[in-house]
C-alpha cells in the first residue's frame, strides 16, 4: 500500500485516514495511574471482549467515511493499540517521538518501518529526549502545543521543535502534574470554538491562551478526567466519537450542538487510553 494523500494542521477539520491496531495482544499494564487503580482492583477482560470494543471504533469511524488502516499488532507490544502516542503527522511528514517506558520503544522502529511501506517521509525522530503523541495538539494552522507530564520531557520538545517549524508550527509547552500522563487526558480540540477540558489540570498560562483565542471549554470534572472522559475525537468539527461510558460529558457535547457517536470502550479505559490515544490521524481536511 502507498499513501499519496497524508498531513493534519488542525484537531478538527473532517478526518479522511487514520491508524488503528487491533489488540489482539492488548494487555493492561501498571504504565499509568489509571492501569494500576484497575490492575490493583483485580478487574480482567478478555481478548474477545477486547476485540468486539475496538470493532466498535472502527465502526464509528467508518460510518462516516474515513478510511480506517490497520497496523499489523506485533507480540510483545501490549500497548500498540494506543497508536496516538508514536508521534504526530504534518503536512511535510511524521515526526516519530520516543516513549518514555522500555514497554514500548520498541514500537518506534515498527512504525517507522511501516510509514516507509506507505511511502509516508519521517520528518523528523527525537532520540535524546522523550515525546509521545498524546501530549501533541495543534492550537491553530501556526502553533503546537506539547504538554510537559507524565511522559514527553523538555528536551523532547526541543529535538521536534525545528522539525515543527519546518511544518510552519510554533511549538509551545503546557506543564501539568506528572499524574494525568498526557495533555490529552485534560484537554481536546473539538471545533474552531470549542474544546473539552479539564481546568483543575491545566496551567493558568494554558487557559489564558485559550481565552485569548475565545475557545469556549466544556468542563470536564478531575475524577471524569482522570478516567480518560476528554479523550474523545473530533471527526469533523461536529460529529464527536466519544466512549459510551462517558455519559456525563456525551450529554454535555450533545447540548452543545455536537453528534455524538458513543462505541464501548471501557476496557481500553482502564487500561489508560480513549478513543484518541487509540487513532493516529493520517489526513484532515485543511480548516
Amino acid at each position: 500500500m502507498s499513501i499519496t494523500e497524508y498531513g493534519v494542521t488542525s484537531e478538527y477539520g473532517r478526518i479522511r485516514k487514520l491508524l488503528v491496531c487491533r489488540p489482539f495482544y492488548f494487555r493492561w499494564e501498571p504504565v499509568n495511574e489509571t492501569a494500576k487503580k484497575y490492575l490493583a482492583l483485580g478487574h480482567s477482560f478478555t481478548r474477545a471482549e477486547a476485540m468486539a470494543q475496538h470493532k466498535e471504533l472502527r465502526q464509528a469511524f467508518e460510518s462516516k467515511k474515513v478510511e480506517v488502516i490497520e497496523v499489523p499488532p506485533v507480540e510483545g507490544f501490549n500497548y500498540q493499540v494506543y497508536t496516538r502516542d508514536f508521534g504526530k503527522c504534518t503536512p511535510e511528514g511524521i515526526i516519530l517521538g520516543n516513549f518514555r517506558y522500555p514497554l514500548r520503544k520498541s514500537e518506534t522502529d515498527h512504525m517507522e518501518g511501516f510509514f516507509g511501506k506507505l511511502g509516508i517521509p519521517i520528518l523528523g525522530r527525537v532520540k535524546d529526549g522523550i515525546l509521545e503523541g498524546g501530549d501533541i495538539h495543534y492550537i491553530d494552522e501556526e502553533t503546537v502545543a506539547v504538554g510537559v507530564g507524565g511522559r514527553s520531557d523538555t528536551a523532547g520538545c526541543q529535538e521536534a521543535e525545528a522539525w515543527f517549524k519546518r511544518a510552519g508550527f510554533q511549538l509551545i509547552t503546557v506543564p501539568f502534574a506528572a499524574e494525568y500522563c498526557h495533555l490529552d487526558i485534560l484537554y481536546v480540540r473539538l471545533n474552531a470554538r470549542t474544546c473539552v477540558a479539564n481546568p483543575v489540570g491545566l496551567p493558568d498560562s494554558f487557559l489564558r491562551l485559550l481565552k485569548d483565542k475565545n475557545i469556549d471549554i466544556i468542563e470536564v470534572p478531575d475524577d471524569e478526567s482522570r478516567d480518560l472522559m476528554c479523550n474523545v475525537v473530533s471527526i469533523d468539527g461536529e460529529t464527536i466519537v466519544s466512549p459510551a461510558e462517558n455519559i456525563n460529558t456525551n450529554r454535555k457535547l450533545r447540548a452543545a450542538g455536537f453528534d455524538v457517536l458513543e462505541p464501548h470502550y471501557d476496557i481500553f479505559l482502564r487500561g489508560g487510553g480513549g478513543p484518541r490515544c487509540s487513532t493516529f490521524i493520517l489526513k484532515r481536511d485543511p480548516v
